[in-house]
């Protein structure tokens, strides 16, 4: 059986976007909820390891997993309230502010996440964590436990995401973070999350501590900059596609889902991350994504069926 299940753990959210003086949207998002859309609509599969409120935005999220093919983890509704990000988009960059605690995505505990994880140990062949997962209880330490302590032969990615906004104890979360790079194949990070977590210091000396840490891969990205490739074969820089942005909501977590499916759909293991030209072209076919996806309103990243005429994905 070939191990194409991405194990994404995470929140799921509805976003209210608020752009200029049009009327605001709500639509369902969260980092880890558009990973798992983009890896299922690529035509890999994911697990979705996170709780979904019975209310109406929890009703609308659950429809939009499911009709993208997304395996939920949690089947059962829960009575919490689902998550609440407002993102204020300003020049096609979005700002967040959140109402987060004491919801349904992030009740979820180790023993249960643990007993998911062992019921698919078959198929699965990734772990992702990121974003809100990373410091709202129960779900940090649980995902962190499960992270740590998964099988050695699971590829395992981090997108700290960082949201200061909503972090009450920086240094408790960037401890959190460090801890997880230790045991991280894949790290993506945006140029405003190094700044974050190290501070206004050059890219290769923040890079440099991740990898210390434990990490073996990093991706920065920055905005429409050329994206950065950390890999202990060396590192390149990739210049982003000039497209028409509409906003760029859920840019990075295309490129992350894009890059998941991508090489678990190859049947590419854990092993074969040593490979620099593979993982190159892994970046190449992830930036396609993300490129599709700031073409659209709102996280809405494209289905393989769309990717046709590309050589990566055809």
């Amino acid at each position: 059986m070939r191990r194409d299940l991405v194990g994404v753990i995470g929140e799921n959210l509805v976003d209210l976007i608020v752009a200029g003086d049009r009327t605001p949207a709500l639509v369902a998002g969260g980092g880890p909820f558009n990973v798992a859309r983009t890896v299922a609509r690529l035509g890999a599969r994911s697990l979705a390891l996170m709780g979904i409120s019975e209310d109406v935005f929890g009703r609308q999220i659950r429809e939009k997993l499911l009709s993208d093919g997304v395996v939920l983890g949690y089947g059962e509704a829960l009575i919490y309230p689902t998550t609440i990000a407002i993102a204020e988009v300003e020049e096609g960059v979005a700002s967040y502010h959140f109402h987060l605690f004491e919801t349904a995505a992030f009740q979820v505990d180790r023993r249960s996440l643990e007993e998911i994880v062992k019921e698919h140990s078959i198929e699965l062949g990734a772990l992702y964590i990121g974003t809100l997962a990373l410091f709202v209880e129960p779900m940090a330490t649980a995902g962190e436990e499960l992270i740590l302590n998964c099988d050695q032969d699971l590829i395992v990615l981090i997108d700290p995401n960082c949201r200061p906004a909503a972090v009450r104890d920086r240094q408790d979360y960037i401890d959190r973070v460090v801890r997880i790079f230790a045991r991280s194949d894949l790290v993506k990070v945006s140029a405003e999350d190094l700044l974050y977590l190290y501070g206004d210091e050059p890219h290769e000396e923040s890079v440099g501590k991740i990898r210390k840490a434990g990490a073996k891969i990093v991706f920065v990205t920055n905005g429409g900059l050329p994206l950065e490739l950390y890999h202990p074969e060396g590192s390149e820089s990739f210049e982003v596609a000039q497209v028409d942005v509409i906003d760029t909501v859920g840019a990075g977590d295309s490129f992350v889902g894009g890059f998941l499916a991508y090489w678990l759909q190859r049947g590419y293991s854990r092993g074969d991350l040593a490979n620099f030209e593979y993982v190159k072209d892994g970046v190449r076919a992830a930036m396609e994504i993300s490129a599709l996806t700031c073409q659209r309103e709102g996280a809405e990243p494209p289905l393989r069926a769309e990717m046709t005429s590309s050589a990566h994905w055809s």
